[in-house]
């Protein structure tokens, strides 16, 4: 399982997912290119974690998405 968090204007919001349902949010609903999910998922899987950055999310999509808003420390 894997916890993913999306952080933007001082407002947090995330979701747990499986690896699969966690490559097809990524690749699906963001956008995100094919190389950079790879290192994405290369770098969760050697180090524990991944940042992507410039991703764009509104709160509605979090929302629509089932991200919850989370606390966060900043």
């Amino acid at each position: 399982m894997h916890q993913f968090t999306f952080n933007t204007g001082g407002n947090a919001y995330s979701k747990i997912f499986n690896e699969p349902e966690l490559v097809e949010f990524l690749s699906e609903e963001l956008g995100v290119v094919p190389e950079i999910l790879n290192a994405a998922m290369n770098d969760l899987h050697a180090k524990g974690n991944a940042t992507i950055a410039n991703l764009a999310l509104s709160e509605n999509e979090a929302a629509a998405n089932g991200l919850q808003e989370v606390g966060s420390d900043y």
